[in-house]
């Protein structure tokens, strides 16, 4: 299905590498049927496993001749159309991101984190969508171009489970970096098997998420006080909601999180915003009261 999606596609001018990273299932078997088509220019199986996703990621990069990279991860699959709404804005952009349609279990739903069609700085886009989160949370919806890739970001997200494209997303659009957002629904996003990953159970959303907040304090490109107060905001949000974290999990190593994520990063900034919630929370609380006086 994967592969059909991308072999269908309407635009046609592109090479496929097709790369296989020790596979236990039939992969290779379905892989070896497509090595000879006219569009695949390589065809690599690793008899061991990498142990990294983004090794794969800088093999393919590298082996790329093409101006731009499509990382159509092997879980996914795109619409037909897809690298025609790419090729419509590929003069004015480095990144072109489309929304998703998530497959999840037994339905399918259309990502709603982003409306609207846009065009914006990388800055302005990481600033805006990705210090929450990662709304680039699936690689198969993204185009980048090769050349504003910082190579160097390989060395540092390789041991990373869940955050390393979180982090290589953040690093690519601060390279002085323009993205055309796609408000269409033209990638399907398996979440079914993505879900399987132990990543969110594990709270690596929390113990990698630690490294994401270093890294984009470090940027000055966005290292403002209003940027960094939506950054604090939204990860004690994220630490009260606990993220799909288990429970277990949460409360065996809820202080090393709060060591990790408040600690070890703590700034001034932190205090800020701690000290607005609390002030919050007191005058919700003194509202509370007045009302139920004033009932009795």
């Amino acid at each position: 299905k994967r592969l059909g999606s991308i072999f269908n596609q309407t635009f046609q001018d592109f090479e496929v590498i097709l790369l296989d990273d020790a596979s236990t299932d039939n992969s290779v078997e379905i892989l070896n049927k497509y090595a000879k088509h006219t569009k695949v220019s390589h065809y690599v199986i690793n008899k061991e496993n990498s142990g990294s996703t983004f090794k794969q990621w800088e093999k393919g990069i590298k082996l790329a001749k093409g101006e731009f990279i499509w990382i159509a991860e092997s879980d996914d699959w795109a619409d037909k159309h897809f690298l025609e709404e790419f090729s419509n804005h590929v003069d004015k952009i480095d990144l072109f991101a489309s929304k998703s349609f998530i497959v999840e279990k037994q339905q399918t739903y259309i990502s709603p984190d982003i409306k609207g069609n846009f065009q914006s700085s990388g800055a302005g886009f990481v600033s805006e969508y990705l210090i929450c989160g990662n709304m680039l949370f699936n690689a198969s919806a993204v185009i980048f171009k090769k050349s504003k890739i910082p190579l160097e970001i390989f060395n540092k997200i390789q041991d990373y489970k869940y955050s390393g494209d979180w982090i290589f997303w953040i690093a690519f659009l601060l390279n002085k970096s323009t993205i055309f957002y796609a408000d269409k629904p033209l990638n399907y996003f398996n979440r079914t098997i993505f879900e399987s990953s132990k990543s969110y159970k594990e709270g690596r959303f929390f113990t990698e998420g630690t490294k994401v907040i270093k890294f984009i304090k470090q940027q000055t490109q966005i290292n403002q006080f209003k940027t960094i107060k939506k950054l604090w905001t939204c990860w004690i949000g994220h630490y009260k909601n606990r993220m799909l974290t288990d429970d277990f999990f949460f409360s065996k190593n809820k202080f090393y999180i709060i060591k990790l994520i408040f600690i070890k990063n703590f700034d001034l900034v932190l205090l800020f915003v701690l000290l607005k919630l609390a002030i919050n929370k007191i005058i919700h609380e003194f509202r509370n009261l007045c009302n139920y006086l004033l009932l009795q």
